[in-house]
């Protein structure tokens, strides 16, 4: 203080020459700098927050690809999220919403137990491995068990594995330096308090999105597909199909109450830690799912149709919650017409919202398998049209 009391004094000891010149300087300044006529303030600063996997990162694998050695989330700014905050259909930008800022904190691979992540108040999954084996009791089955819960509750391993960059830079808890999950940061994001105004959330936060249980649904073909080839090599048949395409899809429907009730569960804990323990207010729009393998494995159309049901009656619960489903538009399945004609619709629709008819995926994939696969399985991801398509589903049920 006392410094601040000399500096005072030695400012006012220049008499009152300086200060009548600095009044005049003021003056003019206000004169040449005022708001002109009917111009209004800048509007206040608001946050959009996408959660989410690689469709809400804006993932595709041909611009991976491209930008090998110089990746930079820049290269993947056309995904939902970014149609939705500026709505933009047909490369023209009908609102600029200005003063909206997008927090993507989306995550290309990420299961629905990595946006949890390990933080038990969260609903997530926190295991203690013991230095010595067996030392809690546990026998070694339990404790591999464990082990492999704990993986799969890992947040977001293309960031903190693969060390790829994310929009957002990637999550960690300021006091252990560890990483955080998703459900954490949206978490901080909605319960921080503004140092200015002291109120909750810092910014004004008035939609939150949300994907997830893609890459739940691939691990569990992965795992069937990992099954049936097992069974053939060692019997030569399986007991889910007389081929083995016809035995991965029959292993995929046997599975699926089963994943179809743990991803149902995993978008309640997220909803429930948004919407209760967090508190939020705003609109929570869930992106449901469409089925991009539908000429690759038999029956899948059907599955993904229960699905979106059983997650839409989850969303149901939630006030501030809203379902925006691709699955019609991605797969749609005219009533009435015969098979044929349905197949045809189905696939001009997947060839021009999803990257499945994409050539340079297509041989990205058949590199990456070692063999010829059959047509139509390039990438899953949507196109740019696709992309553009989710975020008009998303503004029919919470304009922003």
């Amino acid at each position: 203080m006392k410094a601040k009391h000399g500096f005072a004094a030695s400012f006012r000891s220049r008499g009152r020459v300086l200060g009548c010149s600095m009044a005049l300087v003021l003056a003019l300044s206000a004169l040449m700098f005022a708001a002109p006529a009917g111009a209004t303030e800048p509007p206040p600063v608001t946050t959009y927050l996408a959660l989410g996997d690689s469709l809400a990162f804006g993932f595709t694998q041909q611009k991976l690809v491209e930008n090998l050695g110089a990746i930079s989330p820049s290269y993947f700014e056309a995904g939902y999220d970014n149609f939705y905050a500026k709505k933009v259909i047909g490369n023209k930008i009908i609102t600029t919403n200005k003063g909206l800022v997008t927090v993507n904190d989306g995550c290309p691979g990420e299961l629905t137990t990595g946006l949890i992540g390990h933080n038990p108040a969260l609903g997530g999954f926190n295991y203690n491995e013991p230095k010595v084996p067996g030392e809690t009791g546990e026998t070694p089955e339990e404790e591999a068990a464990n082990k492999a819960k704990q993986k799969e509750y890992n947040p977001c391993a293309y960031h903190y594995v693969k060390q790829l960059p994310l929009h957002n830079g990637g999550y960690y808890n300021p006091n252990t330096g560890k990483p955080v999950s998703q459900l954490e940061e949206a978490f901080s994001t909605i319960t921080s308090e503004n140092k200015v105004t002291k109120t909750t959330p810092a910014h004004p936060l008035p939609v939150i999105s949300l994907n997830m249980g893609g890459n739940d649904e691939l691990a569990a073909v992965a795992a069937c597909e990992k099954e049936v080839g097992e069974e053939y090599a060692k019997t030569g048949k399986s007991k889910y199909g007389e081929t083995p395409e016809k035995a991965v899809a029959g292993c995929v429907a046997f599975h699926a109450p089963a994943l179809f009730e743990k991803i149902a569960k995993n978008f309640e804990d997220v909803l429930n830690v948004i919407d209760g323990g967090a508190k939020y207010t705003g609109t929570i729009v869930v992106v449901g799912f469409y089925n991009p393998d539908t000429f690759l494995l038999p029956g899948s159309d059907l599955l993904t149709n229960i699905l979106n049901k059983e997650v839409e009656a989850v969303v149901a619960k939630y006030p501030n919650a809203v379902y925006a489903n691709p699955f019609p538009q991605f797969n749609p399945q005219p009533k009435g017409e015969e098979t044929k004609k349905t197949q045809e619709a189905e696939e001009k629709a997947i060839c021009k919202y999803t990257e499945m008819c994409n050539p340079v995926a297509q041989a990205l994939h058949e590199q990456e398998a070692g063999k010829a696969l059959p047509p139509h399985d390039g990438d899953i991801h949507p196109s740019r049209a696709g992309y553009e398509a989710i975020a008009k589903l998303m503004f029919a049920v919470a304009p922003v």
